[in-house]
């Protein structure tokens, strides 16, 4: 018998909730750490692969990826938030703010 995929049953808690969780309390954890933590709390086993794949799909849904601008890797979060300041003060005031920082 093949189980359908999609939402689960009603009070079942999905793994990439589970991982999602964990990476809330856990913070920057590894698959490792995430692995034990689904494993303790949840009496669940995932793979680490299956870990790190959850992952990375709730880091680029939640605008953590991190995109390439010449030569440094600029995370989407840091992107937003120089879009917010430029918004607010102006480029040419957040270039000296940034000039003078760098001194």
């Amino acid at each position: 018998m093949k189980m359908a995929r999609g939402k689960p049953p009603a009070g079942v808690i999905s793994k990439r909730k589970m991982v999602k969780e964990a990476m809330e309390k856990l913070g920057d954890a590894g698959p490792g750490e995430i692995h034990k933590y689904v494993k303790d709390t949840y009496a669940t086993d995932m793979t680490t692969a299956m870990i790190s794949s959850y992952k990375s799909g709730l880091k680029k849904e939640a605008g953590g990826g991190k995109t390439a601008i010449g030569n440094y890797m600029v995370g989407m979060n840091d992107l937003k938030a120089v879009q917010e300041l430029v918004a607010a003060h102006g480029a040419s005031q957040l270039v000296a703010l940034i000039k003078l920082l760098g001194k």
